[in-house]
């Protein structure tokens, strides 16, 4: 008989079934419905219910290892037996909100100054990285390889999605800030190699399991750096590996990018997607096409200033504190062929390479830049 054997991660599953170890054929529909039925019925370390989106990660960890079981050929059990899918448990799920932090607080966790070579310094690394490749998954930062990086471009597909014929892959342009801290890691490596030492000690394991939990123990231990450049930053926010994600597209919906756009960046099926996923954020649900339109006309007519004014506005940059020209901050981004960089990109490079952190201000500098842009082919 194949058992599953319980993992010090699934005490809640230990404490149900009162034993370590456990019959697959056990684990039928009419199980998971009882284990559903008393998970939701404990108390969490809140006082609080358990809740559906508790259950529904415990449930995809069987799920994942019960489908290891099911491909492995050197036991009894078959497809017949799996209890998920179409006619099987189906596991729900609750709506959340989404954690997203405001453009000001993502340039505070950028202009963190720490000590170079420490653990906290690294996991600043991974956390801006995965910001500047529009809000890149921790998971997708730990398997990334060499061969993926090439001549400043990230290629890549989400692993959440990367078996699904629709999976649609990225085609990513680093920025100067992701470059850097992408030739840090990748220097005396080979194209086989990881990326970002994260899971190196298990890179050439062929026991699935011992990847997963290598990565369940590293994924931990980043949330617990994350809460502590928080803290450095001033910032009090609950925090998990998709606070960078969901910042990039919350500050991409304020700045107005049409749902089109963001769908294309956050890898989605469809616009009905994003726009689920847009629903769970803090801020106002996204306009429409039409009213975004009309709002950057609107912001065009009403400026007080000359676009010449605007662009010889000095700003300080975060690295070094040197003044330097709006036009000329813009300029240089766009130089070394990148002339089809969008005005996204535009605004988050300077929230968070400058010390302005007014996320209105940096979109009617990107605004007058690109029109005088249009008008002025000297700009480029």
């Amino acid at each position: 008989m194949y058992f599953f054997r319980l993992k010090d991660y699934e005490q809640v599953l230990k404490k149900y079934t009162l034993s370590n170890s456990l019959p697959f054929t056990q684990i039928n529909q009419e199980f998971l419905k009882r284990y559903e039925t008393w998970y939701l019925a404990q108390f969490n370390k809140s006082g609080g219910r358990n809740s559906i989106n508790g259950l529904a990660f415990r449930l995809k960890e069987i799920r994942r290892v019960y489908n290891l079981a099911i491909n492995d050929n050197s036991n009894e059990l078959s497809q017949e037996h799996y209890p998920f899918g179409r006619y099987g448990y189906s596991i729900k799920k609750e709506r959340t909100t989404h954690r997203d932090l405001e453009s000001s607080e993502i340039a505070k966790l950028f202009q963190l100054q720490l000590t170079p070579e420490t653990k906290l310094w690294h996991h600043h690394n991974y956390f801006k990285f995965c910001f500047e490749c529009w809000g890149m998954n921790f998971a997708d930062l730990a398997f990334l390889r060499v061969y993926q990086i090439k001549n400043g471009i990230l290629k890549y597909k989400r692993r959440k999605t990367r078996w699904a014929t629709e999976a649609k892959p990225f085609n990513i342009e680093l920025s100067s800030t992701a470059m850097k801290i992408a030739d840090y890691y990748l220097l005396n490596k080979v194209d086989s190699d990881l990326v970002f030492p994260i899971l190196e000690n298990v890179a050439n394991s062929e026991d699935h399991q011992i990847i997963h939990e290598q990565f369940r123990n590293k994924r931990s231990n980043h949330i617990r750096r994350l809460k502590s450049l928080a803290k450095l930053a001033g910032i009090s926010s609950s925090f998990s590996t998709y606070v960078g994600r969901h910042s990039f597209f919350s500050i991409a919906q304020k700045n107005g990018v049409p749902t089109s756009v963001i769908t294309e960046l956050a890898g989605h099926d469809n616009s009905q997607t994003t726009e689920t996923y847009l629903g769970g954020f803090k801020g106002d649900k996204l306009k429409d096409s039409a009213g975004i339109v009309q709002s950057a006309i609107g912001k065009l007519l009403d400026t007080q200033y000359e676009h010449e004014t605007i662009l010889d506005t000095k700003i300080k940059l975060s690295d070094t504190g040197r003044e330097i020209k709006i036009i000329n901050f813009l300029k240089n981004l766009l130089k070394g062929g990148k002339q089809d960089i969008d005005s996204t990109h535009l605004i988050v490079a300077i929230l968070t390479q400058t010390n302005c952190t007014n996320g209105a201000k940096a979109q009617q500098y990107v605004d007058e830049f690109l029109l005088s842009k249009q008008s002025n082919p000297v700009l480029t």
